[in-house]
């Protein structure tokens, strides 16, 4: 078969030669002359991104949303420099919801971009378990609980816990909820270096109770956190906690002075305390092997390449159903 198709194309250009046999000739030429052309490219910054609408339905709470629910099934986004300067550092940002929005009886309460976790094309190079575990928040807010939660212990063991000690709540990490417990510092604030915020490290499911007594030192993860200057915020770090199977973090945390909100994220180079020592678990998306902080690929981001992300939503338990409040998920660059 290959034979015979080699010989068609032969014979094919042989008919065509004779029919005009003049497209082979060369023309004749009597004189040249030429301009040339000088082009010069302003220096700009610039990037895109695509898909620029995410569409999930059909979510279940507890449980993550993949591309199967999307209404196009895109599974991840693609980083485009289409400037003329390399880029240097490339992170993201999310919308987060304004109040605490769990029990409001209203969808539109949440923010989708509180739910968006993010994956390196390759994995999470420093995750120790691949598939949903290296998919992580890029920086989701929790908000305390508003009632206390009588099963839980604090860690001066009393039950329930002390409110005028601690502030509790949990890290909504899809099925596997983590309890928290933020005991405020000098002044009664959170954003303060004495602040100290107790995770479990079991987390609570369907079927499992989970770390509830943090009297007890096993059962929990003390970080002790640094005060971010002016920012309002105190920030420490997890390197990850859980068993294999249902691990949290690696992230940066980040508590409010008035102990009522504690973020933690992964992919946010701009959250309260992301460039301070303390968090040692952002990272850049694409930074320099200058930067103090890690990153996930080295800069330079050239003009006219891309890198991917591959994205998920993360939904908690206990979300209203019907739609929650259309979120974003931005990309922000820079070539310092």
């Amino acid at each position: 078969m290959e034979q015979r198709t080699i010989v068609t194309a032969l014979l094919l250009c042989g008919i065509l030669f004779l029919i005009n046999p003049a497209e082979s000739q060369a023309l004749q030429v009597n004189s040249t002359d030429s301009s040339t052309v000088s082009v010069s490219i302003s220096s700009v910054t610039n990037v895109n991104i695509d898909p620029n609408a995410l569409s999930y339905s059909g979510c279940t709470p507890g449980a993550d949303c993949v591309n199967t629910s999307e209404s196009s099934k895109f599974f991840a986004m693609q980083i485009e420099n289409i400037g003329s300067h390399n880029i240097t550092h490339a992170w993201f940002n999310v919308s987060q919801p304004t109040a605490r929005p769990f029990g409001t009886g209203l969808a539109t309460s949440f923010d989708a971009g509180n739910f968006v976790v993010l994956q390196n094309e390759s994995g999470d190079y420093t995750a120790p378990a691949g598939g949903s575990l290296d998919f992580l928040w890029v920086d989701a807010l929790e908000y305390n609980e508003t009632r206390n939660l009588v099963y839980l212990t604090d860690p001066d063991g009393v039950i329930p816990p002390r409110l005028d000690r601690y502030m509790i709540g949990r890290f909504h990490n899809a099925s596997y909820e983590y309890y928290w417990m933020l005991q405020n510092g000098t002044g009664g604030l959170c954003n303060t270096s004495d602040t100290k915020l107790y995770i479990g490290i079991t987390p609570h499911t369907k079927t499992l109770q989970g770390s509830i007594d943090f009297s007890v030192a096993g059962n929990r993860q003390l970080v002790t956190l640094t005060t971010d200057g002016g920012q309002g915020w105190a920030v420490g770090a997890i390197a990850g906690t859980g068993g294999a199977n249902t691990r949290l973090g690696p992230y940066c945390v980040a508590a409010n002075s008035a102990c009522s909100k504690v973020r933690i994220y992964r992919w946010n180079m701009e959250a309260p305390g992301a460039t301070n020592a303390a968090c040692t678990q952002a990272l850049y998306f694409v930074g320099a092997t200058t930067d103090t902080q890690s990153r996930y690929t080295t800069a330079p981001f050239l003009p006219g390449t891309s890198r991917v992300v591959n994205i998920r939503i993360r939904v908690p338990f206990g979300v209203y159903e019907g739609s929650v409040t259309q979120g974003t998920l931005t990309v922000i660059v820079n070539d310092a």
